[in-house]
Order: C-alpha cells, then structure tokens, then sequence
C-alpha cells in the first residue's frame, strides 16, 4: 500500500492561505488520525494486466500509444470521505522533491494525457474503491521522460477564508520511445565570504549554484564542491537529488569549516546518473572569492604592535 513519501512531499499540503507545503501522512500518523475520527486515507496502483504490487505507475510507451490503469483508494477511517481526483504535471520543487501541479493549475504534459470518467467518489468508513483511468500517448510526444501524478484531494473549510486541501497522490512516470539524452548543467555560481568574529574561526565560504536538467530522461544527480585557497582547502558532496527533464535545483553549500585564505579558487562538479544506472559526463563550473581572516590579523596585528612598542620602550631605556 503506498502511502505519501517524502518524494511526494508536498502532495499533502494546505493550499491557500493555510500551512506553505507540508509533508504527506506517514502510515503511522495516518492510522493515528484514523484512530482520532479524522479523514486518512491511502492510495496505490491497482493489480491489474498492468503489474502487481507496484510502489507507483510507470510505463515505457510509443507515440500514440494508450494505456487503461486504476488507482484503489482506501477510507482508513470511519468518517465518510469525499474526495475529488484529477491528474497533473509533475516537477522537481526547490527542495528537490517531486510535486505536482494543484488543481486548478493547466497540466500541459503528462497531466493533459490522463483521464478519467471519475473525478469525485465518495467513500463511507472503511470502504475501498478504484479509479480508472487512460493514457494516450500523443503522436507528436517527444521522447524522454515525462513525470505527473493522480492525486486525490479533500477540501475542507476553515476559519474565515481559509480552506484546508489534504492532496494525496501517486506518481505517473511515462518514457516515450525515441532517442533519449541523459545531461546536466550548472551554471550560476556564485561564492561569498562572510568573516568571523572569533580569530580562531575561519571565515564562512557559501558557494551557491545552480543544476538545470537539459537532458529529456530523469537523472539522478551528485554535485561535488572544491574550494582551494592560497591556505586551505576544502571539499563538500550535496545530497544526491532526482531532477526531472527541465527543471532546475538551487544549492548552496557551506564551506565553514577550513582555513581558506587569500585568493580561493572554487569548482563545482555535477555528475548526472540515469534511473538505468548509467552515468553521463560531468558538469563543471568555477568561480572565485578573497578570503580575508580580518578578526586573525586584527588579533596578530595587536601582537606585533605591542611587541614593537615593548622593543621601542626596552631600547629607549637601555639607551638612557
């Protein structure tokens, strides 16, 4: 039973005015709110011709080709449940999770592909109901991957103008036949110094960057910091993140943790990896920053002052 994930972060949310993107119910929190009276609810792939036990829908299909699945819904209370259903776009959020488009929102992709006789059902405490729904492939689809989801959603008023949207939904992964490009690129890097009070602390280098996925297939990226400076040199790996085809990651790493001084040279590699395992060329990007350890000198500055006027003062006497 596939429950909300934290690649689907963001499928269960509040919508309007309430709550900015929150994380789908756990299969504890949602046997929980069960439990309390409150809506919880599940949703997975149908066992059908299509597959068996399947964490999500995924499909390698040609142009013009037409696909029939059904998503089971599950009322895991005993609240009566309305929900409505739709499909939409997905895209790689700044987090760097998959989400889909909300509704109301114009899929112009695999969203626009689906459909379904079924866009609202009702379901009484316990009661468990699939979903139908087709893909057709356009003729024109170009190859590559294509990402969206079937989400089911419960709108629930609150106070004043607010509305509570619980979104709960499963992936849709379709990759036309054709020829595919697995590539990355980062670009936009920028670095910056920001010196520390403490003399015996580095100054903090941030570099920040960004990925953008220019291939048409899903990669699955690592993105590796070098920093090396006149003194120091430091290294940092991102979290490796999936990116779906067009969509673009910001990152930004600190690098607070070694003596990088003077003139501080930075690269930023990023490898993409496919779903399949296979890996493509790297991306590289540089860029550069002064290091300066302004609170250090001030500290050695004081030292070597008071150590010439000590010297000054001890000559003059033996002079006298």
């Amino acid at each position: 039973m596939t429950r909300p994930t934290p690649v689907l972060a963001g499928l269960l949310l509040a919508a309007t005015l309430l709550l900015p993107g929150g994380t789908a119910l756990a299969a504890p929190a949602a046997t929980d709110a069960a439990a309390q009276g409150e809506l919880a609810w599940s949703v997975r792939p149908a066992d059908n011709a299509q597959g068996a036990g399947r964490p999500n829908f995924a499909y390698e299909l040609d142009p013009g080709a037409v696909v029939e699945d059904a998503l089971v819904v599950t009322n895991l209370g005993a609240v009566p449940l309305d929900l409505a259903v739709y499909a939409a776009d997905g895209y790689t959020t700044p987090s760097g999770h998959l989400d889909l488009l909300p509704d109301g929102e114009t899929s112009l992709d695999l969203g626009a592909w689906v459909t379904s006789p079924v866009t609202s059902i009702h379901l009484d405490g316990a009661q468990t109901v699939e979903v139908p729904f087709t893909i057709t492939v356009p003729a024109d689809a170009s190859p590559g991957d294509h990402p969206g989801g079937i989400v089911t959603s419960s709108v629930q008023a609150g106070d004043g103008e607010v509305r509570l949207d619980r979104r709960l939904g499963s992936r849709i992964h379709v990759r036309v036949a054709g020829e595919t490009t697995l590539a990355v690129e980062v670009g936009d890097v920028v670095t910056s110094v920001t010196p520390s009070l403490n003399p015996l602390e580095p100054p903090a280098v941030s570099v920040a960057y960004t990925v953008t996925n220019t291939g048409n297939v899903r990669a699955v990226v690592t993105a590796a910091t070098e920093a090396g400076g006149l003194v120091g040199s430091a290294r940092a790996v991102a979290e490796r993140v999936e990116l779906m085809p067009g969509s673009s990651l910001p990152v930004e790493v600190d690098l607070v943790t070694s003596w990088l001084v003077g003139p501080v040279d930075v690269d930023v590699h990023v490898t993409p990896e496919g779903i399949d395992g296979a890996v493509a060329e790297a991306s590289t990007a540089s860029a550069s920053v002064v290091s300066v350890p302004w609170a250090s000198l001030a500290v050695v500055a004081i030292v070597v002052a008071a150590a010439v006027f000590l010297g000054v003062r001890r000559a003059r006497r033996t002079g006298a």
